[in-house]
């Protein structure tokens, strides 16, 4: 693993955002913010509750309904929330969105 020092000097990277859960929680979760594609604050919005659903999971529910995997990408930028850009085009990145295409099988 290689190890980043940074000198008394040099400048910071802004630090990373902090998960305010964990990814494999099964619990609703409560969002009481508006949601926004543009990066903005909207403020408070109508009570709504996200479900997590891992990768796993869904490419599990996929084969399990009879489709094929055709193909899964996983990319380094968020499709909708232009804060997370931060993370494009770092040398360390996780993936932020993916596109899944499955095709269901001749029965």
């Amino acid at each position: 693993m290689k190890r980043i020092r940074f000198s008394s000097s040099s400048t910071r990277p802004p630090p990373p955002f902090e998960p305010a859960f964990s990814y494999f929680e099964r619990r609703p979760q409560l969002v009481t913010e508006a949601i926004s594609y543009d990066g903005k604050d909207h403020g408070k919005g109508e009570t709504g509750y996200w479900f997590l659903h891992p990768l796993g999971e869904i490419v599990t529910a996929c084969v399990r309904s009879g489709l094929a995997i055709e193909e899964l990408a996983e990319f380094g930028h968020s499709i909708r929330e232009p804060e997370y850009d931060l993370y494009e085009g770092r040398a360390a990145q996780i993936p932020m969105s993916y596109c899944l295409i499955a095709r269901k099988l001749p029965a």
